[in-house]
């Protein structure tokens, strides 16, 4: 067993009840019924309204804290139900008393009993003068005239951190729960309790701090946060620093209840935990969940849970049941500048009650091709424009192409007013890598320009060869009229034919209406309108190639369409000779090149 060193988070001991000093109605210090340190208070807790507490001379704030204390007592018989104040704690500023029920005869388990409250609950006391801090018994009649309740550490208490392990011996919720509670020397936390191989949470779990070297693993393993009275986001699983390795695996992390404050957020973002793995694990009642690229989270089931936020991380064959969030929110949050292809590939969406959306992609950073592979949608409204359309997009300017690979359920979207979005199901990749042939061996050539565009026309394609258009020009905006175009915004077109070169090229469209177009030339525009026998031709790619080498399209081909076009590099060195292209896209299988560039320099 790998040994877990325990850091606290916002912890204030108020009196650890190993004597009894300040202390009135358990006074006893028994060494034999403790939860902790040498002792607990013990007393007679008998009458109905007796109380029992610790008067510290020195007022301590309960603003933002939470109250913890053990509880033990054998008066079962002799209180009230929960409904009727049961065992309360309570609070004293001097001058006001304010309670909170803890338990009632029809609540409490017997024996130690980890009482855990947010002191915001607590309304009618100052909040800087609380000086004494204790409970108070609701009876139906008198206990026995013997020693019966007992009470062990008043402190305030939010969690902690969680650091050691190795590679071949990592730390496990086992380890923690056993330094939750102390060997030798006692210390009751009760953060992580274990009953049964089932482990229970009550406050902040922190995996790790900073640089310090922590492994920890979950295996099969169940948590369950307790329901308690505590405030929303005080239970949590949170990575932290570069030194957390975290590997979560076919276990079970739920809140039990029913109230949203004791659902544990999931944070492996905002203190950059080093590696976080999890997968094949079940969520229930869940938080929000923050994640980034590089992380895996996969094959994981999010049932009843809060919105997700994955930030790039790869969340392939992950289920989402159940969200229940605000009308027109979305369980999910894309939020990064990238196309999801491969992140989110073959997940499974089912709609609870509430009128939400499946995804939402953020109005700002998402791009606007976007491809969703294998996506099952369940339970969504087929309509546009509903609160509880599947994707969701609150862009008020962008243009959206989704293209939808292999999805099935109803998919149709919501966007915001003066955005739009094109749906295409089933699209084929036209796909180029480029290889710099000029090493040995050749690598991937990041940089390079490719166009590949129609060499003939198709009718069943659909798309524009050579097709005639007239075209004016104002500043760097060319304005096209091409009747009945069929094209859309961030396509692209090589305009040829021009006597005006300014107006000729390959370029990206921004589209007016079914018949204009306009795009940006490279230089300020002189004479209008352009002259000459102009056309304009559909390009599948205009672009560069990306890090990896590649340069890719992705579009329904209602039937083979032959393509040409060109690899260049002549801007910066190394220069390469121009690589040419010639095939067709096949209309259910796409097309990818492979091109190797000679140098020339």
């Amino acid at each position: 067993m790998a040994t877990a060193t325990l850091g606290l988070l916002g912890h204030t001991e108020i009196d650890d009840a190993d004597t009894n000093t300040s202390w009135s109605g358990t006074t006893t210090a028994d060494a034999d019924i403790k939860k902790e340190g040498t002792a607990s208070m013990s007393g007679v807790v008998r009458s109905d309204l007796d109380v029992a507490y610790y008067d510290d001379s020195t007022a301590r704030s309960i603003a933002g804290e939470h109250l913890r204390v053990w509880v033990n007592t054998i008066n079962t018989p002799y209180m009230e139900d929960e409904a009727g104040g049961g065992y309360e704690l309570y609070v004293f500023d001097g001058t006001n008393t304010d309670y909170y029920t803890i338990f009632g005869s029809d609540t409490y388990p017997g024996g130690w009993f980890n009482a855990v409250v947010d002191c915001s609950l607590f309304t009618t006391v100052t909040d800087a003068n609380v000086d004494r801090w204790g409970i108070r018994a609701n009876h139906t009649s008198n206990g026995k005239n013997a020693v019966n309740t007992w009470i062990d550490y008043f402190r305030y208490m939010d969690g902690y951190y969680i650091t050691g392990g190795t590679t071949g011996d990592k730390v496990r919720l086992s380890d923690v729960a056993t330094a939750d509670k102390g060997t030798t020397t006692l210390y009751g936390y009760g953060i992580t309790e274990e009953f049964e191989d089932v482990y229970f949470g009550s406050g902040e779990i922190q995996l790790g701090n900073g640089a310090t070297t922590t492994y920890f693993e979950m295996d099969g393993d169940v948590l369950v946060f307790t329901d308690k009275p505590v405030a929303d986001g005080l239970y949590a699983i949170n990575g932290n620093g570069s030194g957390a390795d975290i590997l979560i695996v076919n276990s079970t992390i739920k809140a039990s209840g029913t109230g949203d404050n004791n659902r544990p957020d999931i944070d492996m973002v905002t203190d950059s935990p080093g590696t976080v793995s999890i997968v094949d694990t079940v969520f229930i009642r869940g938080g929000t969940f923050d994640f980034t690229s590089g992380q895996t989270i996969t094959g994981c089931t999010f049932n009843d849970c809060e919105q997700i936020t994955p930030g790039g991380a790869d969340l392939t064959e992950s289920a989402v049941q159940g969200y229940e969030g605000t009308a027109g929110t979305a369980a999910l949050l894309y939020d990064v500048n990238a196309d999801p292809d491969g992140e989110l590939d073959n997940m499974y969406f089912e709609k609870g009650a509430a009128t939400t959306h499946a995804i939402q992609f953020d109005a700002t950073n998402t791009p606007t091709t976007i491809t969703l592979r294998g996506i099952d949608f369940s339970g969504y409204n087929g309509s546009n424009g509903q609160n509880d359309s599947t994707l969701y997009f609150p862009s008020t300017t962008k243009s959206y192409t989704v293209n939808l690979v292999g999805c099935t359920g109803n998919v149709s979207y919501r966007v915001g007013t003066g955005g739009s979005v094109s749906l295409v199901s089933d699209p084929v990749t036209t796909g180029v890598t480029v290889y710099d042939g000029g090493t040995s061996p050749p690598t991937l050539l990041s940089g390079a320009r490719v166009l590949v565009y129609c060499s003939e026309y198709v009718s069943g394609a659909g798309f524009p060869y050579q097709e005639s258009v007239t075209i004016t020009g104002s500043g760097t905006t060319a304005t096209v009229d091409h009747t009945g175009h069929g094209l859309a915004t961030n396509d692209n077109v090589v305009i040829r034919g021009a006597n005006e070169d300014v107006y000729n090229g390959a370029y990206q469209i921004t589209v007016s209406d079914v018949d204009t177009y306009t795009y940006t030339t490279n230089e300020t525009i002189g004479t209008t309108p352009a002259t000459g026998t102009i056309t304009s031709t559909f390009a599948f790619i205009n672009t560069t190639t990306d890090g990896s080498g590649y340069a890719s399209d992705s579009r329904v081909v209602g039937d083979d369409q032959p393509i040409i076009g060109w690899v260049r590099k002549s801007s910066s060195s190394p220069y390469f000779q121009q690589g040419d292209i010639v095939g067709s896209v096949d209309s259910v299988d796409g097309v990818n090149f492979t091109i190797q560039m000679s140098r020339d320099e």
